[in-house]
């Protein structure tokens, strides 16, 4: 229908993606047995993802095949309510191909009973269908319509940053939309929709996601929710490289957590956050290996720890999270994170690697990281699958084995097994960060949005963290350099004594 009658909704070079689909066949599920209990659904999605246009295209089917009689529709102001209801009268009164399927429609408004002036929020066609298009803040007029109550309440968008910008307000609008507007819904024939990009974790919309009686559909620009891993939702239209460009703006503006509300969908409140995002300190630097040594080379710190240009000795090591083929089946991912530590202490990230990876390629990434970083050392944990991988000490593992093949060899330090203690771990991590200790890429979106996303009382998974974690436990500083015998007359091989201090200073090499 949505092709024939109004092909200029859609763009033939973008095609339409799998997501359109489903959300369009949840709207149109339905079963003379259920209730309107039975027939709610809350769908999230990234910014220009058509989803207003999906739920006009429904809209503009129930009053055609007049599947509906009353159709009220919520919109974050009057303004765009407004805006809504031209299209559909547009549509009705101009539309030549509904005209010779469906016939003329002659569309007017009514009076309101209170001023006598012609409501703009609303109209009436001459089959007798009424649509009402409403803010928000306004109240529920004329919850009636002849013999009919409202059996059509959709929600688009209801909630921006001004009118849920107070726990108060979002309290409000939660509490208007479910005794106010959900009780006016027809209660056997009605039917509830709600659209909408997360603005806080306190919206109508993911309050609405934590219900068991809504059915749910949520998707971000990578199809998974809060992940820039897996296929993109919509390829032909949002390609990886336009994704990037618009993550690059966010990233420049210092506002990672607005990439991950509009485009990933991931939305938590900075109140409740473990980790905050002004402990974590950006920096940009190149990795560097000189003279048989690793080093930072740093061109931006907003720390402070470095000067820029300077060149700071570093040790790498490497944190891996491997996922079981059972874990797998839940949403857990492979994580490699690369972290390099300096003389200081302060750990620098230097590489993230996030995916659901075959054994034969985990040995790969081993070696790649073994080659690129020139044998940093890596930590993993003990378990049934990584035995495989690694050995279990009296047999070698398919890693070991393909060390003999490619004549690399390189310690894994395994750990302990902590599924006890998985948030006492990464809280761990809250004192280095918030001691300045932890420094990030800007563009590493994903280590950035864990850390934001963690709270000690969620139960979902942290693969990064994890991760990350494993690498800073084996972590040790790098030594720092020792004086030239050229340039230092009091020159020891051995250890360096200050001679302001008369102590001696550890960092030997």
């Amino acid at each position: 229908m949505g092709y024939d009658l109004f092909p200029h909704y859609f763009d033939a070079h973008f095609g339409t993606p799998n997501a359109h689909r489903e959300v369009l066949r949840e709207f149109l599920l339905d079963d003379p047995k259920w209730t309107a209990m039975d027939r709610k659904v809350v769908v999230k999605m990234h910014r220009e993802s058509s989803k207003s246009t999906l739920l006009f295209l429904y809209g503009m089917r129930c009053i055609l095949y007049t599947l509906k009689h009353f159709w009220i529709n919520f919109s974050k102001s009057k303004r765009q309510s407004i805006d809504t209801l031209e299209k559909v009268k547009h549509e009705l009164e101009t539309n030549r191909k509904v005209h010779e399927h469906f016939g003329n429609f002659r569309v007017h408004s009514e009076k309101d009973l209170f001023t006598g002036k012609w409501r703009q929020d609303l109209l009436v066609t001459n089959t007798g269908f009424r649509f009402e298009s409403l803010g928000i803040k306004q109240g529920m007029r004329g919850v009636g319509h002849w013999q009919w109550r409202p059996d059509l309440i959709s929600g688009d968008d209801a909630e921006d940053e001004e009118n849920a910008a107070t726990p108060e307000m979002r309290l409000r609008n939660w509490n208007k939309y479910r005794r106010a507007v959900l009780q006016a819904l027809d209660l056997y024939k009605g039917q509830a929709i709600y659209i909408y990009t997360p603005e806080h974790e306190e919206c109508i919309g993911e309050r609405l996601m934590k219900m068991k009686s809504w059915r749910k559909i949520s998707y971000g620009a990578y199809t998974t929710v809060g992940s820039e891993a897996g296929p993109i939702l919509w390829p032909k239209k949002f390609t990886k490289e336009i994704l990037e460009k618009k993550k690059q703006e966010f990233v420049e503006a210092n506002d990672i957590e607005g990439w991950a509300r509009e485009w990933l969908c991931a939305c938590r409140s900075e109140q409740t956050a473990e980790f905050k995002r002004e402990w974590l300190k950006d920096y940009e630097g190149r990795y560097v290996w000189e003279d048989g040594k690793s080093w930072l080379h740093i061109d931006k710190d907003n720390s402070g720890t470095y000067k820029i240009g300077e060149k700071v000795p570093i040790n790498v090591v490497v944190g891996v999270d491997l996922a079981g083929s059972k874990e797998r089946k839940l949403g857990s991912q492979t994580v490699f994170f690369v972290w390099a530590v300096c003389p200081k202490r302060h750990l620098w990230d230097l590489e993230l690697v996030v995916g659901n990876f075959p054994t034969f390629e985990i040995a790969d990434r081993f070696f790649y990281f073994y080659d690129k970083y020139h044998n940093p050392r890596f930590s993993a944990e003990k378990n049934a699958f990584q035995t495989l991988l690694y050995g279990d000490g009296f047999n070698p593992g398919f890693l070991h084995r393909e060390m003999l093949d490619r004549g690399k060899v390189f310690r894994i330090e395994k750990l302990e097994h902590e599924v006890r203690n998985k948030d006492m771990r990464i809280e761990s991590m809250i004192p280095w960060a918030q001691a300045g200790a932890i420094h990030v890429r800007p563009n590493n979106t994903p280590f950035i949005m864990a850390a934001l996303d963690y709270r000690s009382d969620d139960s979902r998974p942290n693969d990064i963290l994890d991760a990350a974690h494993k690498g800073m436990k084996i972590a040790r500083p790098a030594q720092k350099l020792r004086p030239k015998p050229d340039i230092d007359p009091f020159y020891q091989p051995e250890r360096f004594v200050t001679t302001a201090t008369k102590k001696v200073d550890l960092w030997v090499r």
